[in-house]
């Protein structure tokens, strides 16, 4: 999920040359409806946290409510410590960087779906 057109376009390419089924949402709303109509048939969100509209904050909250044990990796291209820890702490499994690296993104899904139980450990900066 992400609100800037090309960034979710590379990010939705890449992850379909690595074999992954990827649904796309520009906005936190969307993602809600998606999930919400999808379910578990979910098996991992890449969420930015700086949207407009309700916002990446409000959306992480919303998708750990409706599904506590769904996967998520939070990305941001502004990559403080601070929002890092907050992710995590607020649920997300991972951070991811933007702008992507085709390699740390790859890394980042593949240990966020072998994840068990969709929860990490706090300490994981997937940049």
């Amino acid at each position: 999920m992400d609100d800037e057109p090309l960034i979710l376009d590379y990010a939705s390419q890449a992850l379909s040359r690595m074999g992954h089924e990827v649904i796309t949402a520009e906005s936190g709303e969307a993602a809600l409806e998606i999930q919400a109509r999808l379910g578990s048939r979910i098996d991992l969100v890449i969420l930015d946290l700086n949207m407009p509209g309700m916002g990446g904050w409000r959306c992480l909250s919303e998708l750990l409510r409706a599904r506590p044990s769904i996967r998520v990796i939070v990305a941001s291209g502004f990559s403080e410590e601070g929002s890092e820890k907050q992710a995590l702490k607020a649920g997300a499994l991972a951070f991811a960087a933007k702008p992507y690296r085709l390699s740390a993104l790859a890394e980042s899904v593949g240990l966020a779906l072998s994840n068990e139980n969709g929860r990490g450990d706090g300490e994981k900066n997937l940049s």
